[in-house]
C-alpha cells in the first residue's frame, strides 16, 4: 500500500505573549490527535510543560489543539 504524502501549512499569529511564526510548509508523517491540552517534554531535563490552544478574538480563550508527528 502507497502512502499520499500530506503538507501542512501553518503561522502563528505575533501576540503578547508569542513571537508568533511565518508561514511554516511541514510534512504530516502520522494520524493526528486533537485535544484541549498536552504536556510534552522539553530541554535536557525533559522538564513537562502543559501546551494550550488560545485563541486572541474577543480578549482570549481556549480552543483545541492538534499534534501530528
Amino acid at each position: 500500500m502507497t502512502k499520499i504524502k500530506e503538507e501542512v501549512s501553518f503561522y502563528v499569529k505575533n501576540t503578547s505573549n508569542c513571537d508568533g511564526l511565518k508561514l511554516t510548509t511541514v510534512d504530516r508523517l502520522g494520524r493526528e490527535w486533537i485535544g484541549s491540552e498536552i504536556a510534552l517534554p522539553f530541554g535536557p531535563e525533559g522538564e513537562e510543560h502543559v501546551v494550550v490552544g488560545w485563541t486572541d478574538l474577543f480578549g482570549g480563550s481556549p480552543c483545541t489543539v492538534r499534534v501530528f508527528k
